[in-house]
């Protein structure tokens, strides 16, 4: 790095720097919802902060490395008094500052009003680890950004890879709704641990949490390993991607293989995948027609785009082809292997107390037949919560509620039309009952609704109420039993 190339850049861009310096400033400290001298709101200043300084790692190489991009400034850049490397490391270095000076300048400022909460040794640790977190953004976002070879197609790829973690959720999502009984879908799933501009947001958020506001969760400490392994990796790439990098590569097809090759055919496939898993339950193939017609229409422009001409190859046609092999077999794997065992493998010993819910809407005149006729229909509800370490007592209601959860879920992969929920069967494990908070919930429909004699056993464990949709009235199973009688 090059002290006379650092101070160019500094003030050949003092406007800007300073511009934008004010608006980052004004848009941090703003913010302050409750008042300046509030720990919590001293903390979403922090992550307001974070977010666009991590934002800024994003945007600026598309102004730094733009010079790479064009045949008329590229060979000049690359001829001025400095190895590529020193030219490298003076842009990286001016991208990190910018972002994290930005940071530390708006967050001490804000520090002043909370100085006497905070712990000093883990504020201090807060914005090391700031500042190593952004330094790894700089790399990743950089060479995502080197990866093409014209400015239009770098932007494309900085987009394109910040968006992959996203539809890497839905993919999660998709699956886990639609392949695993039960199962709803919780959280964002793997694909984050793809992505170094969540993960680092992630443990920031962690950090001010446990240390600030002293909210005792574990940190996420995988999340900080795989962002310094990103940055690593990047910086590997960016000695590829820059120090030997070929100057003829300025305003060509970003045709490498971390480019358009790979992201068009990763959208494809992801894509294609919630197609096939979404429609898997569904006999009706007729339906996956249309979104199969736009999407390869979708895939088609993407390749026009990336190749620059309009020109249908034997190639697309069979990258297309082969998409709708490998996610219909992942489909398939998935459905025939119930979610890849997943469904099976379900844990009842988890947290304090296991909690058994059932609702049914059932016919006034017989509690066994589900009905969706609301005047005529009664709705059954029970909770029943039972500690971990009094399921003995329980045994004989706990066995006929687990034979139920067990033909539910034969029932998911039945391929049979669902019965609009009319009877489900909700089970969770619960670490209190004042404080709700469901470890493993699992939401099942049932093939049918209990028994009279199941609804009879599960009464004598717990209180089974029976409610009139039409006057709105509430009873015990006993006092409608009764009542009917």
């Amino acid at each position: 790095m090059r002290k006379s190339f650092i101070t160019y850049l500094f003030k050949n861009r003092k406007i800007a720097i300073l511009f934008f310096g004010i608006l980052y400033f004004a848009l941090v400290s703003l913010t302050a919802i409750r008042g300046f001298t509030q720990v919590d709101d001293f903390y979403s200043r922090i992550m307001i902060g974070f977010l666009i300084s991590s934002g800024i790692t994003m945007a600026l190489p598309v102004i730094q490395f733009a010079f790479v991009h064009q045949k008329k400034s590229v060979d000049a850049y690359f001829s001025l008094p400095y190895s590529r490397k020193e030219i490298l490391h003076t842009n990286l270095f001016f991208i990190w500052l910018i972002a994290f000076g930005y940071f530390l300048i708006a967050i001490l400022f804000n520090s002043l009003f909370v100085l006497g909460k905070l712990n000093l040794l883990h504020f201090l640790g807060l914005l090391v680890v700031a500042g190593i977190l952004l330094a790894c953004l700089t790399l990743s976002h950089s060479v995502i950004y080197l990866l093409a070879n014209n400015i239009f197609d770098g932007i494309v790829m900085l987009g394109a890879y910040a968006v992959l973690t996203f539809m890497l959720i839905m993919l999660n999502n998709s699956f886990i709704t639609n392949m695993v009984a039960g199962k709803l879908a919780e959280g964002p799933g793997p694909g984050i641990y793809l992505s170094p501009l969540y993960l680092a947001n992630t443990f920031i958020e962690s950090y001010g949490a446990h240390y600030l506001l002293h909210e005792y969760y574990g940190l996420p400490w995988l999340a900080l390993i795989l962002v310094l392994v990103y940055g690593l990796l990047a910086y590997y790439g960016l000695l590829k991607e820059f120090v030997h990098r070929k100057t003829e590569r300025a305003e060509q097809i970003s045709n490498g293989f971390f480019a358009y090759p790979l992201i068009i055919h990763a959208y494809l496939f992801i894509i294609l995948a919630m197609i096939d898993l979404e429609f898997m339950g569904n006999w009706d193939y007729t339906e996956l027609l249309l979104p199969l017609i736009v999407l390869f229409f979708v895939y088609i422009v993407a390749c026009f785009v990336y190749q620059r001409k309009i020109e249908l190859k034997a190639k697309h046609l069979l990258m297309f082809g082969l998409g709708m092999l490998l996610s219909a077999i992942l489909a398939v794997s998935a459905w025939t292997t119930r979610g890849f065992g997943i469904s099976d493998y379900y844990r009842t010993d988890l947290g304090t107390y296991i909690t058994y819910e059932y609702h049914a809407n059932v016919l006034k005149k017989n509690l066994e037949i589900a009905s969706n006729d609301w005047e005529n229909n009664v709705n059954i509800h029970a909770e029943l919560w039972i500690h971990q370490d009094e399921k003995g007592k329980y045994k004989e209601v706990i066995d006929m509620l687990e034979s139920k959860r067990r033909d539910a879920i034969d029932y998911f992969y039945a391929r049979k039309p669902e019965n609009y929920y009319n009877s489900m069967l909700n089970i969770y494990n619960e670490t209190s009952k004042e404080r709700r908070n469901l470890i493993n919930p699992y939401y099942y429909t049932l093939r049918k609704p209990l028994t009279m004699e199941e609804l009879e056993l599960l009464n004598q464990y717990v209180r089974v109420s029976v409610s009139d949709n039409d006057t709105g009235e509430t009873y015990s199973l006993e006092e409608y039993l009764k009542k009917g009688e």
